[in-house]
């Protein structure tokens, strides 16, 4: 079915439908409800106003889009410009042609770019969803993550890359400078099915800054270790933290791990020179160009068996409470 010009407040679909010219939505487009998911294929020019997808949106044409909500399922295989606002809540898929945002992604579902045309000249923000790199994202805008996590296999390049809260991990490349304030950043990459987690090295073209309750979180196993590198400068708060975490039953007693490399770094994480991490003693070297880690030991057996017996006594005396 060919659509021409809405010039009514509201237009709902109601079954499944085709655009194969201009339509120009004057007021607000629903593709189904709540209750109906619909299958709208865009093979022409969907242009302005307000458009909720509840169901499923395949655009193979061109989109000029000032209010996008989508609940449902939207693939962009077409052009996409986007001047207004993106929520999605529902899972947004762009793999190929281009994508241009001049106004704001708000994302708390899955997003999963694809292509190497998706050009951010506004703002994008991760605020508890999946949002997935795997070609690559040229920016002039920000990004911001305040929760979620985003899986970064391929180029994100920004003016500014603001995690707040969640996970950023990845194994790809950023160009750009890199604020860690909450959450944490891993250099890796999870892939399979069943998923799996393989450390790896994600390289900041720029400066990192960890601050706040902010952790770099490294990932170990017996055939790779995780790495961030830097290329710029390195600061680290008081408050930041660095976590270790051993996959597949790694021992890293006696060995030497390089986690971070840059130009300069200024402050220090807040576990101090040594700490116990995931069953052993670690030591930290700050050096000129990198921050080396070493498995020095494990607790001793004395003082596992103090732990367990003061753990014993609070036992009882939560107890007796």
């Amino acid at each position: 079915m060919e659509m021409g010009t809405d010039s009514s407040s509201t237009l709902q679909i109601i079954g499944n439908s085709s655009n194969d010219g201009l339509l120009a939505i004057g007021g607000t487009l629903n593709n189904g409800s709540r209750s109906a998911a619909p299958t709208f294929n865009n093979n022409g020019e969907l242009d302005g106003g307000m458009l909720n997808n509840y169901g499923t949106l395949n655009n193979s044409g061109f989109m000029n889009n000032h209010k996008l909500e989508n609940i449902g399922t939207f693939n962009n295989s077409g052009g996409l410009l986007n001047e207004g606002t993106i929520d999605n809540s529902g899972t947004f898929f762009h793999a190929s042609s281009y994508f241009h945002n001049y106004g704001t992604i708000n994302n708390t579902g899955t997003f999963m770019d694809f292509s190497t045309s998706l050009q951010n000249f506004g703002v994008i923000n991760n605020n508890g969803g999946r949002f997935q790199i795997s070609g690559k994202v040229l920016e002039d805008g920000t990004y911001t993550q305040t929760a979620g996590f985003t899986q970064l296999n391929g180029v994100l390049s920004s003016s500014m890359i603001n995690v707040q809260g969640g996970t950023f991990l990845g194994v790809g490349s950023i160009n750009g400078n890199f604020n860690l304030t909450g959450g944490s950043v891993q250099a890796s990459i999870v892939v399979g099915d069943p998923p799996g987690i393989f450390p790896g090295t994600l390289t900041v073209f720029g400066n990192y800054e960890q601050v706040g309750t902010g952790s770099l979180n490294e990932l170990m196993s017996p055939f790779s270790q995780g790495l961030l590198h830097v290329t710029g400068d390195v600061a680290l708060g008081s408050d930041s933290s660095l976590q270790i975490m051993l996959l597949d039953g790694f021992n890293p007693l006696g060995q030497t791990f390089s986690i971070m490399d840059y130009t300069s770094l200024v402050g220090e994480f807040s576990n101090g020179s040594s700490f116990f991490d995931d069953g052993f003693l670690w030591d930290i070297t700050y050096g000129q160009h990198e921050i080396d880690v070493t498995a020095v030991g494990t607790p001793e057996p004395s003082a596992l068996l103090l732990l367990g017996f003061g753990l014993v006594l609070l036992a009882g005396y939560v107890a007796r409470k």
